[in-house]
């Protein structure tokens, strides 16, 4: 009987000490799983070493982010030489040099560790790191030309190399020792952001386009990079992942390759087929404007192309997404018989019956633009309040700065970019002739900011969403500013970044601004100063719009675009800048030698026929040298502003000149123009 009691309290010991340890097992693997959550919990929660503010042209995936807020003032807080570089763009022009920065030059900015910087390609050749407070040179990576697009930052936390969790995608020129068939030629690259090191290089395939260049910024979602290329290929790669391509260089895995054109735009465009603008998500899709004249939808879900919009003309600017879920299209006088403009339209409806409104702009001929919108549409998307009115804003070849309200039409139509088709129109709610620009505009919370080859504006905004010129800065810009913390930043063509800064907090009766996107993983209508649009009717598409008297039209000026245009322009807050007084000028004598001129050519007075206007000296000495070959009496006249005018001839009067005009041959070079300097 003891040794049964024995037993049985052996056994209950032992069931005793297994419920106790089921318990304890229970509580700690609870404990765990808590812990475990804790800890996953603090890591997600954890702020990141690294963010992105503004980490591709436009800001985002949708392209509606411009940086938070910049003051009303423009004072100067710090500027950094960017140098120049040596670019070949036509074999007839030769070698150029091109200072600064330019199309479309965004700035981009990160904070890495507590610090803020600033990413800016240039035209020297070098992709730049910059200190965003001192505005110091970090490091400079050398590419083999000039770089005139905006990068793209992309944050991947699991990159297998921890000195790659931060890095920048980046296009240039096709390489200054290469012509464009050139397989060598690798114009986009990934680099490093920490460390300045490059990681891989895309080789460029030869096509019947005319350019191997990359001006776009790449788009990545979910891990996957998404670009157009100005050889016409539209291409999704990994950003990280790499195979060997030469003894010293790796490319990356491209996994699509798609030809945007075909043989009918090739044989309509010839060579300009290139994609310029950068790529846009709107829900599945990424659209893509392409210089073949189409707007494509590219499926993410089928990988392929199934949405085809043909407009017929050059499209350079980036398509922006709307609160509506449409997009802005920027339109280049190019290849078709009406204005160009801007366009909204709405993808998920057939191609056939996407086009909600249209607005021209007017004709202008300058450079080798003769109209329409180079640049991109902005919207204030993110810096509005609930009942605020939805904004688009964007600057033309005319000149004009103008901002519409995209949700409303006035009701009257328009012809579109064809000629023919008539169009609902939207309602102008701000304009100002600020001169011609390719720069993008941008909204910020409570100003507008606006730049051109004059200098760059402010526009600050009240509470009805009225504009009024509170800033601006004499310069000369293609390239598209942003604002951060009350700094507006922007490159140069004279060769300099500048941080135009104000220690003004945002202005009281501002929107509050919605926290800056990064790049994803998966109104009351004030009368314009310069009414464009003509709304009586649609009879004849020049009818809806006032055509600008020319000003230069030639393909010298863009290539080294750098023409002030300011005596055809007036401000609010300053004059027209001064080109200085020109003395009484001695007669000039040269024997021309084109065919059929066989007497000199005499060249007197105060009036000047200008083929061409440099920034840099070399260039407008070449140039002079090449209209003194073919017999004209050219001259470089070197302005206070550092401008070098290239002269062919000299005349009494402006009708003198533009009847003398007449008889020039011109072939490809651009149509001079009649320049009185003040008195």
């Amino acid at each position: 009987m003891k040794r049964i009691l024995r037993y049985l309290l052996i056994i209950l010991f032992v069931v005793c000490i297994q419920t106790a340890c089921s318990l304890i097992l229970v509580r700690d693997s609870h404990g765990d799983m808590h812990m475990r959550n804790a800890k996953a919990l603090v890591e997600e929660k954890a702020p990141s070493l690294y963010e992105i503010y503004n980490g591709t042209f436009l800001g985002n995936e949708s392209r509606n982010w411009y940086g938070n807020y910049c003051g009303d003032s423009l004072n100067l807080k710090w500027k950094l030489f960017l140098g120049s570089g040596k670019t070949i763009v036509t074999a007839e022009a030769g070698v150029e040099v091109w200072s600064g920065a330019g199309w479309t030059g965004q700035p981009l900015i990160t904070k890495e560790n507590g610090v803020e910087y600033i990413y800016q390609g240039a035209y020297d050749h070098h992709l730049k790191k910059i200190s965003l407070d001192s505005g110091k040179l970090v490091w400079q990576y050398e590419f083999d030309d000039i770089l005139k697009g905006t990068g793209t930052i992309l944050l991947n936390e699991n990159a297998s190399d921890s000195m790659n969790r931060l890095m920048i995608f980046q296009g240039s020129r096709k390489g200054f020792q290469y012509n464009v068939s050139d397989t060598s030629v690798a114009s986009f690259r990934g680099v490093s952001c920490l460390t300045g090191k490059e990681q891989w290089r895309m080789p460029m395939k030869h096509t019947a386009c005319y350019s191997s260049d990359v001006d776009a910024s790449a788009l990545f979602v979910n891990g996957t990079g998404y670009i157009g290329l100005e050889n016409g290929y539209f291409v999704s790669f990994d950003p990280e992942k790499r195979t060997t391509w030469t003894d010293t260089s790796s490319r990356p895995i491209v996994f699509t390759s798609d030809l945007l054109y075909t043989d009918a735009d090739h044989a309509a465009h010839g060579g300009n087929l290139v994609t310029e603008a950068s790529p846009t998500l709107l829900d599945n899709h990424i659209y893509i404007s392409s210089g073949c004249g189409h707007i494509f939808g590219y499926n993410l879900e089928t990988k392929e192309i199934d949405w085809d919009l043909d407009i017929k003309a050059d499209l350079d600017g980036t398509p922006v997404v709307t609160n509506d879920h449409c997009l802005l299209i920027a339109i280049e006088k190019e290849y078709i018989p009406g204005h160009g403009g801007v366009m909204k339209i709405n993808p998920s409806r057939e191609p056939e019956n996407c086009i909600d409104w249209f607005y021209p702009t007017g004709d202008r001929h300058f450079s080798s633009w003769i109209g329409g919108v180079i640049g991109s549409a902005t919207v204030n998307d993110n810096y509005r309040n609930e009942n605020d009115p939805y904004l688009a804003a964007f600057t033309g070849i005319d000149g004009i700065l103008t901002v519409v309200d995209y949700m409303h039409t006035t009701g009257e139509k328009v012809v579109g970019p064809d000629g023919v088709t008539q169009y609902e129109t939207p309602r102008v709610h701000f304009s100002k002739d600020i001169g011609p620009a390719i720069s993008t505009p941008i909204f910020t919370s409570g100003h507008l900011v606006a730049a051109n080859y004059t200098g760059v504006f402010i526009f600050r905004q009240d509470s009805n969403w009225n504009y009024t010129q509170s800033a601006f800065q004499p310069g000369m810009f293609e390239a598209s500013p942003i604002s951060h913390n009350g700094n507006v930043i922007i490159a140069s063509r004279d060769g300099y970044l500048y941080c135009y800064g104000s220690s003004e907090e945002p202005i009281a009766d501002a929107p509050k601004i919605k926290v800056a996107p990064q790049p994803i993983d998966i109104a009351v209508n004030v009368p314009p100063v310069k009414t464009v649009v003509k709304h009586a009717g649609a009879k004849d598409p020049h009818d809806k719009v006032k055509t600008i008297p020319d000003s230069p039209s030639d393909q010298v000026i863009r290539v080294e675009i750098t023409k002030y245009i300011a005596k055809n322009l007036s401000h609010d807050l300053h004059a027209a800048p001064s080109f200085g007084k020109t003395k009484p000028a001695e007669p000039i004598t040269a024997v021309v030698t084109k065919p059929g001129v066989v007497a000199p050519i005499v060249s007197t007075g105060n009036c000047y026929l200008i083929a061409g206007v440099f920034k840099s000296e070399e260039n407008a000495i070449n140039y002079t040298a090449k209209w003194k070959k073919r017999g004209y009496p050219a001259e470089m006249i070197t302005q206070p502003n550092g401008m070098h005018y290239v002269a062919i001839m000299r005349g009494e009067s402006e009708q003198s000149l533009l009847e003398k005009r007449k008889t020039i041959e011109l072939g490809k070079d651009p149509l001079p123009w009649v320049w009185m300097p003040q008195e």
